[in-house]
């Protein structure tokens, strides 16, 4: 993948998260739906990979097969922990926008 792609997902990821009316740790869960198959690589930079295995931390303390590592984690996050995380998904994107802003003819 790429990080024209992880845009698109982290795109439509803050447009959920900022437009949805359910509770900020249901809209992790489904901001997580969103870029799920972005991976640490698809990051232009080293920044941005560490904010993204942050985030993936983040949202995946809970280990609970039956129920989903996410929804698990989500579902016992205090406000503030998961303000935290999604402060990690607008930093990811904004930064994704920025890389795009810089680098307008790649594909990458």
């Amino acid at each position: 993948m790429s990080a024209s792609y992880a845009l698109e997902k982290f795109t439509a990821s803050a447009e959920m998260m900022a437009t949805s009316a359910q509770s900020l740790q249901k809209r992790l869960h489904m901001a997580f739906m969103s870029f799920h198959p972005v991976k640490a690589d698809d990051m232009p930079s080293a920044e941005l990979r560490d904010a993204y295995e942050r985030l993936m931390v983040s949202l995946t303390t809970v280990k609970d097969a039956e129920t989903g590592y996410v929804p698990a984690t989500t579902s016992q996050m205090r406000d503030a922990e998961a303000e935290d995380a999604a402060g990690l998904i607008w930093q990811i994107y904004s930064g994704l926008r920025r890389w795009r802003a810089d680098n307008p003819g790649s594909l990458l």
